[in-house]
């Protein structure tokens, strides 16, 4: 089995500093800040020369036939989860760009035109709260056989960055849905 080893001499990956295994140095963590305006320009400069070396992806055939079967209209909704007899659905089409979560019954899901119950709206819910949303999921608290389970955490991130923010504010599931 090969040996693991960390990079040398390139400064673009994290470092021990002295020779502490517990303190690490990273120059690049600055990038963290995803929409600081050194990063973003940082980001432009990388793209541009991977454009530059590889480039304009738009440009190929690939390129449109997957963006075609990606923007179809003849899309299956995929169900992510099933909770309490209910189908969950993460929709993203023209008048959902963030996306929406949605859910429905079984009978409905069936049918060739299900009628969806939206229980988050992304899009109406970055436009209410001035923040670009992207979905990153939803889990099941399961505290145990005798705890109900129509709640969940949802996993936010703030212009579709790598760290989410979980979150229960949207997570009444039950019959009577209030989305606050």
């Amino acid at each position: 089995m090969p040996t693991m080893r960390p990079p040398t001499a390139d400064p673009s990956f994290p470092t021990v500093d002295g020779g502490t295994p517990d303190v690490l140095e990273d120059p690049r963590e600055w990038l963290e800040e995803v929409m600081a305006e050194d990063a973003l320009e940082w980001v432009k400069g990388r793209n541009a020369a991977a454009l530059s070396e590889l480039g304009d992806p738009k440009a190929t055939q690939d390129y449109s036939r997957i963006l075609s079967i990606l923007d179809s209209k003849e899309k299956i909704p995929y169900v992510g989860r099933v909770l309490n007899g209910l189908y969950y659905n993460f929709w993203q089409d023209e008048n959902h760009v963030r996306g929406i979560w949605r859910r429905t019954t079984l009978a409905e899901y069936r049918k060739t035109s299900p009628v969806w119950e939206t229980v988050l709206d992304l899009d109406a819910l970055g436009k209410e709260e001035g923040e670009s949303w992207v979905w990153k999921g939803s889990v099941v608290l399961d505290e145990g056989p005798e705890v109900r389970t129509d709640r969940v955490m949802l996993k936010l991130s703030r212009g579709g960055a790598d760290a989410a923010e979980v979150t229960d504010r949207h997570s009444n599931l039950g019959p009577n849905l209030q989305i606050r």
